[in-house]
C-alpha cells in the first residue's frame, strides 16, 4: 500500500486529559496545512489522482511517488508520510467571478440554463483580477470573455471557460510530472453545483468524485486515525472517505469540447502576446 502511518509526536498531558475527560494515554499526532489535510479528505489515494479545490480560486494537488520540481516556479511540492508527495499549483481563476458579476442572480436558474446551453460557442477566461499564476504565469494577463446575447449565456460561458482553464492546468501538470492523470476528487464551493461538476467532467474528460465530508478537519482526523491504527495514510483515506457523487464524461460531447478547447488555447496565445 502507498504511504506510511503518521508517527506520534507525544502523549497528552495528564492534567489536560483530566480536564477534558480524555484517556490519559492518548497519543498525539502532527496535523498538516489546511490544503494538505483537505487533500486527504478528498478521497484521492493513488499516484496520479488529483484533488481540485474550486473556491475563489482553483487549487490543485496531485499525488506522486516522487518529488516533482518545476523550473518555471509555477508548481510546488508538499510531502506526505511514506515518501509520497503532493505536487500542486494554484490558479488565480476560480469561482470569484460569480460573486463579482452575478451577486444578485438566481444561480439555480442560471445553472439550469447552463445545463441546456453548453457546449456554448463563447470563449471565456473569467479572471476577476489582473494577473494569472497557473497554468500561465503572466502578471499582466486580464482574462477575456466574448460578446454574448444574454447574462444567462455569459454565465454558461464562464462556467465552461473555468473548466477550460482547469483542463489546461491538468495538461500543464502532466507535462511537469510525467505519467497519466487519474481521477479527480473535487472540493470547494464550486463542487456543490451538479451542473458545473458535469461540465468540468465533460470538458476535462476526467471522472470527478465529490466527497461527502471535504473539510480539512476531516483530513486531520484521517492522519490521526492512520497513526493510531498504524496503517498507511492512504489506507485510512480509503477506509474513511465517503464519496457523495461521481460524475462521468457525457458521451457525444467530447468532440465539440475538444474543438472549443483548441479555439480557447489559440485565443489564450493571442491574449498573452497582447499583454507582453
Amino acid at each position: 500500500d502507498v504511504g506510511a502511518p503518521a508517527e506520534p509526536i507525544g502523549q497528552i498531558d495528564a492534567n489536560v486529559a483530566n480536564e477534558l475527560g480524555l484517556p490519559s494515554n492518548l497519543q498525539l499526532f502532527a496535523g498538516a496545512t489546511d490544503g494538505t489535510a483537505g487533500f486527504l479528505a478528498s478521497g484521492a489515494a493513488q499516484p496520479g489522482e488529483v484533488n481540485a479545490t474550486l473556491g475563489t480560486t482553483l487549487v490543485f494537488k496531485a499525488m506522486s511517488d516522487r518529488f516533482v520540481e518545476d523550473p518555471t516556479g509555477r508548481m510546488y511540492c508538499h510531502r506526505l508520510p511514506g515518501e509520497m508527495w503532493l505536487p500542486g499549483a494554484a490558479s488565480s481563476t476560480g469561482g470569484e467571478w460569480i460573486s463579482h458579476a452575478f451577486a444578485e442572480a438566481d444561480l439555480a436558474a442560471m445553472d439550469r440554463h447552463a445545463a441546456a446551453a453548453t457546449p456554448i460557442d463563447v470563449l471565456a477566461w473569467p479572471l476577476v483580477r489582473t494577473g494569472e499564476r497557473f497554468p500561465v504565469l503572466k502578471p499582466a494577463f486580464a482574462g477575456f470573455c466574448d460578446h454574448v446575447a444574454s447574462e444567462a449565456d455569459r454565465f454558461a460561458a464562464m462556467l465552461q471557460g473555468t473548466a477550460f482553464v482547469e483542463r489546461m492546468c491538468y495538461h500543464t501538470m502532466q507535462e511537469t510530472m510525467g505519467g497519466p492523470q487519474g481521477d479527480t476528487y473535487a472540493t470547494g464551493g464550486g463542487s456543490t453545483s451538479n451542473v458545473w461538476m458535469q461540465i468540468r467532467s465533460d470538458v476535462t474528460g476526467s471522472v470527478m468524485h465529490r466527497p461527502a465530508f471535504p473539510e480539512a478537519a476531516f483530513g486531520a482526523a484521517v492522519l490521526a486515525a492512520a497513526g493510531h491504527q498504524q496503517i498507511p495514510v492512504m489506507a485510512a483515506v480509503r477506509q474513511m472517505v465517503q464519496i457523495d457523487r461521481s460524475f462521468v464524461p457525457t458521451a457525444g460531447v467530447r468532440a465539440r469540447y475538444d474543438d472549443l478547447y483548441e479555439q480557447f488555447c489559440e485565443r489564450v496565445k493571442q491574449e498573452i502576446e497582447i499583454c507582453e
